[in-house]
């Protein structure tokens, strides 16, 4: 849902009205902030990685859902570019929080899986963008607060130490500490 958001807002903000070259401008523009917010954001033990992730999602689909509301251009433009905020923040965080919920055995492969899955969305986001009228924004909008909301029933991993063996995914309580070695080797 994150690559599919991603690409489909900066694909988009050619229909949104007004300048293309100013749209597109300040749609790029927002990710440097938003990549920098993001990565101060994650590792804050108030939040968290799955709460900054679910949040930034969240916020994206607010935003983009709330073109129809749309009084005007403006601020359509403006919610669109919220958007895309809030979703280049998630695509800072997602690979960072989705290596971290693969136990050690399949980390490889569930990461390859999710960047399979990534393209897929990055592949279909280009035929979104040519629907008529809002229905690319609120489709957009629709799965960034769906995946946001989804976000909420994994398991934070911030602090936590990375899971070795699978059963440590299925019974995340148990393993919640950090095991040290107890000598020391001198």
């Amino acid at each position: 849902a994150n690559a599919f958001v991603y690409y489909g807002l900066a694909l988009n903000s050619g229909n949104l009205g007004g300048s293309l070259y100013l749209n597109f401008f300040m749609a790029s523009a927002s990710d440097l902030p938003a990549i920098a917010i993001g990565a101060w954001l994650v590792d804050l033990p108030m939040l968290g990685r799955r709460m900054t992730l679910s949040g930034s999602m969240v916020l994206s689909g607010l935003a983009c859902g709330a073109c129809i509301l749309s009084p005007g251009q403006g601020f359509t433009t403006l919610a669109a570019m919220i958007g895309k905020f809030g979703i280049c923040c998630s695509f800072a965080v997602v690979f960072v929080y989705a290596a971290e919920l693969f136990p050690t055995p399949l980390r490889s492969a569930g990461m390859g899986l999710c960047s399979l899955s990534a393209r897929v969305g990055g592949v279909l986001a280009p035929s979104v963008v040519l629907l008529p009228g809002v229905l690319p924004l609120l489709t957009f909008g629709g799965f960034a607060f769906l995946a946001g909301l989804l976000i909420l029933l994994l398991p934070e991993t911030l602090g936590r130490p990375l899971p070795d063996k699978v059963s440590d995914c299925i019974d995340p309580v148990s393993y919640t500490h950090l095991t040290l070695p107890t000598k020391r080797i001198v």
